[in-house]
Protein backbone atom coordinates (compact mmCIF):
# COMPACT_ATOMS: atom_id res chain seq x y z
CA UNK A 1 0.00 0.00 0.00
CA UNK A 2 1.27 3.46 -0.91
CA UNK A 3 0.48 6.20 1.59
CA UNK A 4 -0.17 9.77 0.47
CA UNK A 5 -0.56 8.87 -3.20
CA UNK A 6 -3.42 11.33 -3.54
CA UNK A 7 -1.50 14.32 -2.21
CA UNK A 8 0.75 16.73 -4.12
CA UNK A 9 3.20 19.15 -2.53
CA UNK A 10 1.95 22.74 -2.31
CA UNK A 11 3.87 25.57 -3.93
CA UNK A 12 4.95 28.55 -1.85
CA UNK A 13 5.01 31.86 -3.72
CA UNK A 14 7.26 34.70 -2.54
CA UNK A 15 7.61 38.32 -3.59
CA UNK A 16 11.22 38.02 -4.70
CA UNK A 17 12.82 39.39 -1.51
CA UNK A 18 14.35 37.65 1.47
CA UNK A 19 12.28 37.99 4.67
CA UNK A 20 13.56 40.93 6.68
CA UNK A 21 12.42 43.83 8.82
CA UNK A 22 13.08 47.45 7.92
CA UNK A 23 11.15 49.89 10.13
CA UNK A 24 9.23 50.33 13.41
CA UNK A 25 6.18 52.54 13.94
CA UNK A 26 4.84 53.40 17.39
CA UNK A 27 1.48 54.65 18.61
CA UNK A 28 1.54 58.11 20.24
CA UNK A 29 -1.18 57.09 22.71
CA UNK A 30 -0.80 53.30 23.18
CA UNK A 31 2.71 52.45 24.45
CA UNK A 32 2.24 48.72 23.88
CA UNK A 33 1.16 49.01 20.24
CA UNK A 34 3.92 48.59 17.65
CA UNK A 35 3.91 48.14 13.88
CA UNK A 36 6.91 46.40 12.33
CA UNK A 37 7.27 46.71 8.57
CA UNK A 38 8.63 43.59 6.93
CA UNK A 39 9.31 42.55 3.35
CA UNK A 40 6.33 40.21 3.47
CA UNK A 41 3.71 42.57 4.91
CA UNK A 42 3.26 44.03 8.38
CA UNK A 43 3.73 42.62 11.89
CA UNK A 44 1.57 44.05 14.67
CA UNK A 45 2.05 43.81 18.42
CA UNK A 46 -0.32 45.06 21.11
CA UNK A 47 1.83 43.90 24.04
CA UNK A 48 5.08 45.70 23.27
CA UNK A 49 6.66 42.91 21.28
CA UNK A 50 5.77 39.87 23.41
CA UNK A 51 3.58 38.52 20.62
CA UNK A 52 2.96 39.45 17.00
CA UNK A 53 0.18 39.15 14.43
CA UNK A 54 0.86 39.18 10.69
CA UNK A 55 -0.95 41.23 8.05
CA UNK A 56 -0.06 39.81 4.62
CA UNK A 57 0.72 41.81 1.49
CA UNK A 58 -2.55 41.01 -0.33
CA UNK A 59 -4.50 42.36 2.66
CA UNK A 60 -2.42 45.55 2.47
CA UNK A 61 -2.85 45.61 -1.33
CA UNK A 62 0.90 45.82 -1.90
CA UNK A 63 3.39 43.53 -3.57
CA UNK A 64 6.97 43.17 -4.74
CA UNK A 65 9.41 45.88 -3.73
CA UNK A 66 6.83 48.22 -2.16
CA UNK A 67 7.50 49.37 1.41
CA UNK A 68 4.71 51.71 2.54
CA UNK A 69 5.30 54.30 5.22
CA UNK A 70 2.94 54.18 8.20
CA UNK A 71 1.86 56.42 11.02
CA UNK A 72 -0.57 55.82 13.88
CA UNK A 73 -2.86 58.68 14.90
CA UNK A 74 -3.94 59.39 18.50
CA UNK A 75 -7.29 57.62 17.99
CA UNK A 76 -5.55 54.52 16.64
CA UNK A 77 -6.08 54.94 12.89
CA UNK A 78 -3.23 53.65 10.74
CA UNK A 79 -2.34 55.79 7.72
CA UNK A 80 -0.14 54.32 4.98
CA UNK A 81 1.38 55.72 1.78
CA UNK A 82 1.21 53.24 -1.10
CA UNK A 83 1.67 53.14 -4.84
CA UNK A 84 -2.11 53.15 -5.33
CA UNK A 85 -2.89 55.99 -2.90
CA UNK A 86 -3.22 56.68 0.82
CA UNK A 87 -4.92 53.97 2.88
CA UNK A 88 -6.50 54.59 6.28
CA UNK A 89 -7.46 51.73 8.59
CA UNK A 90 -9.74 52.66 11.50
CA UNK A 91 -10.67 49.09 12.52
CA UNK A 92 -7.38 47.80 13.93
CA UNK A 93 -6.00 46.79 10.53
CA UNK A 94 -8.96 44.68 9.43
CA UNK A 95 -9.65 46.78 6.32
CA UNK A 96 -7.59 49.35 4.41
CA UNK A 97 -9.87 51.67 2.41
CA UNK A 98 -8.10 54.07 0.07
CA UNK A 99 -8.73 57.79 0.44
CA UNK A 100 -10.47 59.40 -2.53
CA UNK A 101 -10.46 63.02 -3.66
CA UNK A 102 -8.46 65.16 -3.52
CA UNK A 103 -5.73 62.51 -3.21
CA UNK A 104 -7.03 60.27 -5.97
CA UNK A 105 -5.31 57.15 -7.34
CA UNK A 106 -1.77 58.54 -7.23
CA UNK A 107 1.61 57.16 -6.19
CA UNK A 108 2.49 58.22 -2.65
CA UNK A 109 6.14 57.85 -1.72
CA UNK A 110 6.19 58.97 1.91
CA UNK A 111 4.30 60.49 4.83
CA UNK A 112 5.04 61.96 8.22
CA UNK A 113 3.13 63.30 11.21
CA UNK A 114 3.86 66.50 13.08
CA UNK A 115 5.89 65.59 16.21
CA UNK A 116 3.89 67.85 18.51
CA UNK A 117 0.53 67.12 16.83
CA UNK A 118 0.35 63.46 15.69
CA UNK A 119 -3.23 63.94 14.49
CA UNK A 120 -1.78 66.07 11.68
CA UNK A 121 -0.22 64.05 8.85
CA UNK A 122 1.55 65.20 5.69
CA UNK A 123 1.56 62.82 2.70
CA UNK A 124 3.78 63.12 -0.37
CA UNK A 125 2.61 62.10 -3.87
CA UNK A 126 5.27 61.87 -6.55
CA UNK A 127 5.59 59.86 -9.75
CA UNK A 128 6.44 60.12 -13.41
CA UNK A 129 3.30 60.98 -15.38
CA UNK A 130 4.79 61.20 -18.88
CA UNK A 131 7.99 61.60 -20.84
CA UNK A 132 9.98 64.09 -18.78
CA UNK A 133 6.86 65.06 -16.80
CA UNK A 134 6.41 64.42 -13.08
CA UNK A 135 3.44 64.79 -10.75
CA UNK A 136 4.48 65.76 -7.21
CA UNK A 137 2.37 67.35 -4.49
CA UNK A 138 2.04 67.54 -0.72
CA UNK A 139 -1.26 67.06 1.12
CA UNK A 140 -2.10 67.35 4.79
CA UNK A 141 -4.79 66.28 7.21
CA UNK A 142 -5.50 67.91 10.54
CA UNK A 143 -8.29 65.53 11.60
CA UNK A 144 -6.56 62.12 11.64
CA UNK A 145 -7.01 61.41 7.92
CA UNK A 146 -10.74 62.09 7.80
CA UNK A 147 -10.09 64.81 5.19
CA UNK A 148 -7.10 66.09 3.21
CA UNK A 149 -6.20 69.37 1.56
CA UNK A 150 -3.36 70.38 -0.74
CA UNK A 151 -0.35 71.82 1.11
CA UNK A 152 1.62 74.70 -0.33
CA UNK A 153 2.25 75.07 -4.04
CA UNK A 154 2.70 72.08 -6.39
CA UNK A 155 6.26 71.12 -7.25
CA UNK A 156 7.75 71.60 -10.73
CA UNK A 157 6.36 69.17 -13.29
CA UNK A 158 9.74 68.69 -14.95
CA UNK A 159 12.90 67.16 -13.49
CA UNK A 160 11.48 66.71 -9.98
CA UNK A 161 10.89 63.27 -8.48
CA UNK A 162 10.20 63.18 -4.75
CA UNK A 163 11.70 60.73 -2.28
CA UNK A 164 10.96 61.66 1.35
CA UNK A 165 9.14 64.21 3.48
CA UNK A 166 9.88 65.19 7.10
CA UNK A 167 8.82 67.94 9.47
CA UNK A 168 11.30 69.82 11.66
CA UNK A 169 10.66 69.01 15.35
CA UNK A 170 11.62 72.58 16.25
CA UNK A 171 9.33 74.23 13.68
CA UNK A 172 6.06 72.53 12.65
CA UNK A 173 5.76 74.90 9.68
CA UNK A 174 9.07 73.81 8.16
CA UNK A 175 8.90 70.78 5.86
CA UNK A 176 11.94 69.02 4.46
CA UNK A 177 11.55 67.30 1.09
CA UNK A 178 14.25 65.23 -0.57
CA UNK A 179 14.04 64.66 -4.29
CA UNK A 180 15.85 63.98 -7.53
CA UNK A 181 16.61 67.13 -9.51
CA UNK A 182 17.58 66.60 -13.13
CA UNK A 183 16.87 63.30 -14.87
CA UNK A 184 15.63 60.85 -12.21
CA UNK A 185 15.74 57.99 -14.73
CA UNK A 186 19.54 58.15 -14.71
CA UNK A 187 20.13 59.22 -11.11
CA UNK A 188 21.60 56.97 -8.45
CA UNK A 189 19.37 56.07 -5.48
CA UNK A 190 19.69 58.41 -2.54
CA UNK A 191 21.42 55.94 -0.24
CA UNK A 192 24.52 55.85 -2.50
CA UNK A 193 26.93 58.55 -3.56
CA UNK A 194 25.26 60.80 -6.10
CA UNK A 195 25.56 64.39 -7.19
CA UNK A 196 22.08 64.15 -8.72
CA UNK A 197 20.30 64.40 -5.36
CA UNK A 198 19.13 67.72 -3.97
CA UNK A 199 17.35 68.81 -0.85
CA UNK A 200 14.72 71.51 -1.08
CA UNK A 201 13.40 73.22 2.04
CA UNK A 202 9.82 74.44 1.92
CA UNK A 203 7.67 76.19 4.46
CA UNK A 204 4.03 75.21 4.83
CA UNK A 205 3.24 78.21 2.60
CA UNK A 206 5.15 76.54 -0.23
CA UNK A 207 8.04 79.02 -0.30
CA UNK A 208 11.48 77.68 -1.18
CA UNK A 209 13.91 78.85 1.48
CA UNK A 210 17.06 76.95 0.64
CA UNK A 211 18.64 74.60 -1.89
CA UNK A 212 21.90 72.67 -1.66
CA UNK A 213 23.62 69.56 -2.82
CA UNK A 214 23.44 66.67 -0.39
CA UNK A 215 26.88 65.64 0.78
CA UNK A 216 26.83 61.82 0.76
CA UNK A 217 30.55 61.25 1.20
Amino acid sequence: MVLGAGFAPSVAHANGRYPSTNSFFFSPTEPDRILLRVTFGLLVSTDRGKSWDWVCEPALRISGEEDPMYTITPSGAVVSSTYHGVDVSTDRLCTFPVVGAPLGPRVFVDLTSRPAAPAEVVVFASARSGEGVYDSELFETKDEAKSFTSLGTPFPTTAFLGETVDIAPSDPERIYVSCFIGDPAHAIPKDTESAGIWTELFTAAGVSVDRADVDTE
